[in-house]
């Protein structure tokens, strides 16, 4: 991938749509978010609905954040992507009832507490490879 666009997904709740459009625009050029479902019209749920599932099918790698909610919308997400084999990679997970949450954190590369965006780039760059 060095050289190369990533393309990421960055799910989370919809009441914290504010703090995910931060992380979105703070990704560098070299980090392509496939689709900001934060301005998706929530009265539109067919069209916000496809647009989200193509940019998790666009994506190369999954990221969800966790607010300790497991809302159904974004646990839908997560089962695509995970249905794709999309990498995945959850942050802020602390103690989840949900069983596919607690399936990934198997793999200690892909749950990760985040205190920023930056700390996520600099994992995302060191990871991937991506400049």
């Amino acid at each position: 991938m060095t050289g190369d666009s990533m393309k990421v997904y960055i799910a989370g709740s919809w009441v914290d749509r504010e703090k995910i459009k931060d992380i979105m625009d703070k990704m560098p050029h070299s980090i392509t978010v496939t689709e900001d479902w934060t301005v998706h019209d929530i009265f539109d749920a067919p069209t916000s609905m496809l647009r989200s599932m193509h940019g998790i099918e666009e994506a190369e790698v999954f990221i969800m954040f966790h607010d300790g909610n497991e809302t159904s919308g974004k646990m839908f997400e997560l089962g695509y992507a995970e249905a794709l084999n999309k990498d995945i990679i959850l942050c802020n997970v602390i103690n989840p009832s949900n069983i596919f949450i607690r399936g990934n954190m198997n793999d200690k590369e892909s749950s990760w507490t985040f205190l920023d965006s930056e700390d996520l780039i600099k994992y995302l760059r060191r990871k991937y490879q991506c400049d």
